[in-house]
């Protein structure tokens, strides 16, 4: 069906904390200098995929449905010290929940997002090769069409995040553990553009979007 489009993307992406660089262990000894910060958790590159269908219409009015999603963004840290000296950056924190006097920490992350989106599609055709079109591209042999295609839709993202801090001594019991998890979906109202020019053996294709979003946490 000439109509009907599918495309299928791998996506690979890697979260940055870098910016953000807020103590969370120290040494007693030196409570100034951090051995575990926020910034240190460099996360994996995580693997995903994006997955998008749609049909122009018979009147080129049509509508497409979309999913993103990544998953594997996660970071570890370590530290250790030879005389127990560990502790949280947060003194009433580490006296409140047993984060002092630790030889090892250990604090990791994990990130994922997943994306659904569905647009109204209006589709625009150039009637493909033309040697008297007032267009360059198309008076080009081998040029088989392009199109524009206006999008105004609904999109939800959800981005779903969990951090964990542990604290031990040289003997791996008792430990001392914190973790929070959080979720945050965004519902936004968008529009854009997509753009597509094919010739015989290849394509080029761009597209831009932008919205207005609200969030739930």
């Amino acid at each position: 069906d000439e109509r009907s489009y599918a495309v299928f993307c791998s996506l690979f992406l890697q979260r940055n904390n870098a910016t953000v660089k807020r103590p969370l262990i120290v040494d007693q000894d030196a409570p100034a200098v951090a051995l575990i910060s926020t910034g240190d958790l460099t996360s994996t590159i995580g693997t995903g995929a994006r997955l998008l269908y749609g049909t122009y219409g018979e009147e080129d009015l049509g509508w497409e449905i979309g999913f993103l999603g990544v998953y594997g963004m996660n970071a570890t840290k370590q530290a250790a010290s030879a005389g127990n000296g560990l502790e949280s950056a947060f003194p009433r924190f580490a006296d409140r929940a047993g984060f002092r006097d630790g030889a090892f920490a250990t604090a990791t992350s994990s990130s994922s997002l997943n994306s659904i989106e569905g647009n109204l599609v209006l589709h625009e055709y150039d009637g493909g090769f033309n040697r008297r079109s007032g267009r360059p591209w198309q008076r080009c042999d081998g040029y088989d069409g392009g199109h524009v295609d206006w999008l105004a839709g609904f999109r939800w993202a959800d981005v779903e995040e969990s951090a964990n801090l542990a604290l031990r001594s040289t003997n791996p019991t008792p430990q001392s553990t914190y973790g929070v998890t959080s979720s945050s979906n965004l519902f936004a109202g968008q529009v854009g553009i997509r753009g597509r020019m094919a010739f015989e053996r290849w394509a080029t294709e761009g597209w831009m979007k932008i919205g207005i979003a609200g969030t739930l946490l």
